[in-house]
């Protein structure tokens, strides 16, 4: 089962940056399966940037754009004998 986020306010990108630098922490930490639903994307860029996240799907429900997008954990490396 995946966790899930979901961002809708704005602020700057420098903030998103971080927040992905905290994400990225956290993933070394403990990967796992993020989705990320961020309404009005204005840190797109910096999202795909980061190189944690896929985009899987941009919706237009309404007045707003949302964008999905999953983090999967990285395969677990194999001993080789």
């Amino acid at each position: 089962m995946a966790t899930g986020a979901v961002a809708g306010r704005h602020f700057p990108a420098a903030v998103m940056k971080d927040v992905l630098e905290n994400l990225r922490a956290s993933f070394a930490r403990q990967d796992r399966e993020v989705v990320l639903i961020y309404r009005n994307p204005v840190c797109d860029v910096e999202v795909m940037a980061s190189g944690l996240f896929a985009r899987e799907r941009e919706l237009k429900p309404g007045k707003h754009w949302w964008h999905i997008y999953r983090h999967r954990p990285s395969a677990p490396a194999v001993a080789k004998p």
